[in-house]
């Protein structure tokens, strides 16, 4: 996405487009600057039931467009509509995904500083699916594993544990058990 936008986006922004959400926007000019970020992702609860697991993803990615400049409320509508035209130009972001959707836009004003700045949080959700890949090799850290259970009031202590180890040979329980 981040590509997408540096090379579909008119000047002043196309240089300024930053993957990080921590870009530190610049005091003094007329600072306009876009970050980039991930947000959160699903899983759709229909891909854990295919075999092989093909899981169907929903990424929430945030473009955060911001703007000092004395036009405020102009400078950020006009980022806003050059950002979707250019996510709008390729809604398969150059086949990585099945399809973009813009979820909606906030905006939001700091005013504590030596100007105003404005943003613009542009939510956009991203689908795509991704196949489960076979594992190289024997899986050791997954030979033991701790299970924690809450028995919702059925005990004092309402909570018990147990430890699965998995034994690779198969031989069944050690003699000291």
């Amino acid at each position: 996405m981040t590509a997408q936008l540096r090379e579909h986006l008119p000047e002043p922004w196309k240089d300024k487009v930053h993957q990080s959400r921590e870009y530190p926007v610049r005091k003094g000019s007329h600072a306009r600057d876009v970050c980039v970020f991930a947000n959160s992702e699903k899983i759709h609860e229909a891909s854990w039931k295919m075999n092989p697991r093909e899981m169907r993803r929903l990424l929430t990615m945030e473009v955060v467009c911001f703007s000092t400049a004395e036009a405020l409320d102009t400078s950020l509508d006009d980022i806003c509509s050059h950002v979707e035209a250019a996510i709008d130009r390729d809604l398969t972001l150059s086949a990585t995904c099945q399809d973009v959707r813009l979820q909606g836009t906030e905006l939001g004003f700091d005013v504590e500083g030596e100007r105003i700045v404005g943003s613009a949080t542009m939510t956009f959700e991203i689908e795509y699916q991704t196949t489960t890949q076979e594992v190289d090799g024997e899986l050791v850290w997954f030979n033991r594993y701790g299970v924690q259970y809450d028995l919702a009031g059925q005990q004092d202590d309402d909570q018990a544990s147990d430890l699965v180890e998995i034994r690779p040979d198969d031989s069944g329980p050690s003699e000291d058990e």
